[in-house]
């Protein structure tokens, strides 16, 4: 065992919810999974990017903003910070993801998309605690640098300026040195 934590701590799930498992491009496996009570869906390459860029998108706006907010996920709608970095934050993340995928899935990363499926998100995890905020809480580092971080360098490598990202990151990085 681990000395700096007790067992239960170290192995404690937490089960917030029932999805489904999205697999690039491997139908049998995925009709596997189905039949075994498990679901999945197989997706192509250009429906899992789109994908993943919502679900980056999200990440990127719920995980900085509950820890900077420190606040629970549906608690996020109320605040004015929020609402005002809100739109600001998935324009850049929308002009990065469009830029970065070629195929006519691209539209569905458009700014008022991407609001649509993060109010979803909001909505659909209210009462939980996003992941970065529990690592502030625990004083372990965040996944910034994987989230808004690559948001950021994608962003350099296009050619397109994204300053709530990158603020974000600042705060974020503020927040895990005075932990």
């Amino acid at each position: 065992a681990n000395e700096d934590h007790d067992d239960d701590e170290i192995y404690h799930v937490t089960h917030a919810g029932i999805g489904t498992t999205f697999i690039e491009g491997e139908e049998r496996i995925a009709q596997l999974w189905d039949q075994s009570g498990l679901v999945a869906t197989s997706l192509s390459k250009p429906e899992m990017d789109l994908l993943l860029w919502k679900k980056l998108a999200a990440n990127c706006v719920i995980n900085p903003l509950t820890s900077i907010l420190d606040c629970t996920n549906g608690d996020l709608v109320r605040n004015n910070y929020f609402q005002n970095m809100f739109p600001a934050l998935l324009t850049e993340i929308s002009m990065v993801a469009q830029q970065s995928i070629s195929t006519s899935f691209s539209g569905e990363l458009a700014p008022d998309k991407l609001l649509t499926f993060v109010d979803t998100v909001i909505a659909d995890t209210k009462n939980n605690t996003s992941s970065m905020r529990q690592d502030i809480m625990r004083r372990k580092p965040t996944e910034i640098k994987y989230l808004n971080g690559f948001v950021v360098r994608k962003g350099e490598q296009l050619g397109i300026k994204t300053p709530k990202n990158q603020e974000l990151i600042e705060k974020v990085r503020e927040l895990e040195a005075s932990t």
